[in-house]
């Protein structure tokens, strides 16, 4: 078994427990998002959705969150330099794929 610093514990727990919740929407960018994103009708999406499609799924950037390089630059740091956003982002995309 796997031990993690209090930090990337306590996101895994807030990760979990934040889905477990009616309506829980995959994090934009997300493969599940851009899923969800292609199989919504382009007339409902809004400028923003679109923007966040073509920059997240049509031309993905190589340092977004939860991509490889993004994952393992966000293991290099110290967990005590990690942001909230960071061990969210970093349970969420690197751990529980």
């Amino acid at each position: 078994m796997r031990c993690y610093p209090p930090q990337i514990a306590f996101a895994i727990v807030l990760s979990a427990a934040s889905c477990a919740l009616p309506g829980c929407a995959p994090e934009v960018g997300s493969e599940g998002w851009c899923e969800q994103m292609a199989a919504t009708p382009t007339s409902e999406w809004s400028l923003k959705d679109t923007g966040d499609y073509a920059g997240s799924c049509v031309i993905p950037l190589p340092g977004k969150v939860g991509s490889e390089a993004w994952c393992k630059e966000i293991r290099q740091k110290a967990p005590a330099d990690w942001s909230a956003n960071d061990a969210k982002n970093y349970a969420s995309q690197c751990l529980l794929p």
